[in-house]
């Protein structure tokens, strides 16, 4: 198994967790758009007189941290160490699930 350096700090990533990275960053740009596309259609019906359940704010919301998740992998190859999703800092300790040292 090979590795690549990453650009900042010298830390190696796997050619296969980079490859799983980038597969997991074209989802989930998929989904954001997904959410954003709802989100449209649901005003959309919403002017049309049409009561939806679901909130376009929150659909909104949703692809806002879909592509924040896309920030954070790409930290991640940037650096070499996963980041968290929401604050976008290296995980510690503390957020450590046991998946990264």
């Amino acid at each position: 198994m090979t590795k690549l350096d990453c650009q900042v700090h010298g830390a190696r990533l796997t050619n296969d967790r980079v490859a799983a990275i980038r597969r997991s960053q074209a989802r989930w740009v998929e989904l954001a758009e997904e959410a954003e596309r709802w989100a449209s259609f649901v005003e959309e019906r919403r002017a049309a007189g049409v009561e939806m359940m679901d909130s376009p704010d929150v659909l909104r919301n949703q692809a806002e941290t879909y592509r924040r998740v896309v920030r954070a992998y790409a930290l991640e190859l940037e650096v070499g160490k996963a980041h968290c999703a929401c604050c976008l800092k290296p995980f510690s300790e503390r957020h450590s699930s046991g998946l990264y040292p």
